[in-house]
């Protein structure tokens, strides 16, 4: 049944147009959802291009001192490394017949030098930490966007929910795109994934049995999935998967 073909049918049924107003409520409700998850990676995305602009920049700036400064800026100890290469700098200037002045100017210019290039390195690691973050929070907020939009085509109840159960599959590939990990490690779209995980936990899926029709019980997939929802609940099941126990601790809490 379509979405149109049951609001079709609750308007048909006694006071149904509030049933109806409610469920396109609810409707309006998601998609706005949907669009500020938008908002917000498309906020992420331009994070992290400003924090990979600055990590550039800083590392633009270490190759220029490394150009000058026969120093490995990845040593563990980069102090000792430069107190090493300034002693080696005084004693060529002094067997070059330096004056003292001359050294004295030498040792001024590299004590500035030194300070340089120890702030261009704390800038270079706190950009390169900032650019890691926001990568991050990209991914994780584009992770929500494709999972929010998949359980919501796919008509799961609580959706919002949901994406915490399933954050867990949804792998980031090296070339950024997304996947979804199905339980025998097969990789697939987002889409197709959450569609055969909602085929395979029905007891998540709206409902779309109409009130007082079909059978007596209401309609069987949800008769079915109502039973397993209560067994969830209570634990009965004796071999639960890991994504059932989550699920059954995002819905009902862990004294479930």
């Amino acid at each position: 049944m379509t979405l149109e073909e049951l609001l079709q049918a609750l308007g048909q049924l006694p006071e149904g147009q509030k049933f109806v107003d409610a469920l396109k409520a609810a409707i309006a409700a998601k998609d706005a959802e949907i669009v500020q998850k938008t908002n917000q990676y498309k906020t992420a995305s331009k994070a992290q291009k400003d924090a990979e602009a600055k990590l550039q920049a800083a590392n633009e700036r270490l190759a220029k001192f490394q150009e000058h400064i026969d120093i490995d800026l990845e040593t563990e100890d980069l102090d000792a490394a430069l107190e090493e290469w300034k002693s080696k700098q005084l004693e060529q200037a002094k067997a070059g017949g330096a004056t003292p002045p001359e050294i004295a100017q030498l040792q001024k210019d590299m004590s500035k030098l030194q300070r340089e290039l120890k702030k261009a390195v704390e800038a270079q690691a706190a950009a390169e930490k900032k650019a890691s973050e926001e990568t991050a929070k990209r991914q994780n907020s584009e992770r929500t966007r494709a999972l929010l939009g998949a359980l919501t085509e796919g008509k799961a109840i609580k959706p919002e929910q949901l994406i915490k159960v399933l954050a867990d599959r949804v792998k980031v590939t090296d070339d950024d795109s997304l996947v979804f990990l199905k339980e025998d490690g097969e990789e697939s779209s987002v889409a197709d994934g959450v569609k055969s995980w909602l085929e395979a936990n029905p007891e998540f899926l709206i409902n779309n049995q109409i009130p007082g029709g079909g059978s007596a019980n209401g309609g069987g997939k949800g008769a079915q999935a109502g039973s397993f929802g209560k067994e969830l609940a209570k634990g009965a099941s004796v071999e639960q998967t890991p994504a059932m126990q989550k699920a059954q601790e995002t819905y009902f809490g862990k004294g479930a």
